[in-house]
């Protein structure tokens, strides 16, 4: 069962897109024709499910290719390290899984060339769990697979065709129910370091203390002390769980005229009353 896990999660971490739209053409590359592809979308389901309530949302595939492809969806929990990396769970073990309380429909499909194909990925909270009236998450994953074109003898000298699973994509869904708090986001370190190599960057540590999960963007603007002028630095969007510190880094660009700078690090966790904010001096 572990080397199970450890295959998947090899396969998740080499294969998953965190964009608006995933693209399985830029994973699966043979046979692949021209300027085609699959895409699936959206990669978050977000919930807000009261105990005893539940809720139904849609996952599309789109099959832009000249050739058929065969899905199956399962559930993963998860947990996630400072930098977002997830590390993956059976359903069921995480200690806030959200798995648990999901189920999909259809969980195998087949696709041909040209369709378009949705499946309902339903979430029912149990009013009476003790575990109702907190944050959730876990992961849909949807797999390729694909008949193995060897046949292969049994014990009785029998044939028998076997499916195997290949590359496999992620979406990830998040549950907060009505009752949690999810604005308690901290900016707890903002810094500027240099890496190995000698690049600059700026390091923003943020900690989500509530108990809710926040869907942030987060930002670095530079303004030059002498002459006014203000670049701003990558935008970030990031998910950041209850009990959860991530640190992001910021790259400055090698172009930046040198001088002393205000750098303000900006995180917007959707409060309507408020933009979290750090200041500090750095030198160029």
């Amino acid at each position: 069962m572990k080397n199970f896990f450890l295959v998947i999660l090899l396969s998740v971490c080499a294969n998953l897109v965190f964009a608006k739209e995933i693209k399985l053409s830029d994973i699966f590359q043979p046979d692949k024709p021209a300027g085609a592809g699959v895409a699936v979308s959206p990669s978050h389901l977000h919930y807000n499910v009261e105990p005893g309530g539940d809720k139904t949302m849609k996952i599309t595939i789109n099959n832009d290719t000249e050739r058929s492809y065969q899905f199956k969806v399962n559930l993963f929990d998860f947990d996630m390290d400072k930098t977002g990396q997830p590390t993956f769970l059976p359903p069921g073990e995480g200690e806030y899984s959200l798995s648990k309380y999901m189920s999909i429909a259809p969980s195998f499909i087949e696709m041909n060339p040209g369709d378009k194909k949705v499946f309902s990925v339903n979430v029912a909270i149990a009013i009476d769990d003790p575990s109702s009236n907190k944050s959730a998450w876990c992961i849909i994953m949807i797999e390729e697979v694909v008949e193995k074109t060897t046949l292969t003898k049994s014990k009785k000298d029998a044939m028998a065709f076997g499916v195997t699973a290949t590359h496999a994509f992620g979406v990830f869904a998040y549950q907060n129910p009505p009752n949690v708090e999810a604005h308690g986001v901290e900016v707890v370190d903002f810094k500027a370091e240099s890496a190995l190599n000698g690049t600059k960057m700026i390091q923003l540590d943020a900690e989500n203390k509530g108990d809710g999960t926040a869907y942030c963007r987060g930002y670095v603007e530079l303004v030059n002390f002498k002459s006014g002028t203000s670049r701003k630095l990558a935008v970030k969007n990031f998910t950041i769980t209850p009990g959860l510190r991530r640190e992001f880094k910021f790259e400055i660009p090698v172009d930046m005229e040198p001088g002393i700078y205000n750098a303000i690090g900006v995180v917007d966790y959707g409060s309507s009353k408020e933009l979290l904010t750090a200041e500090m001096q750095i030198k160029l």
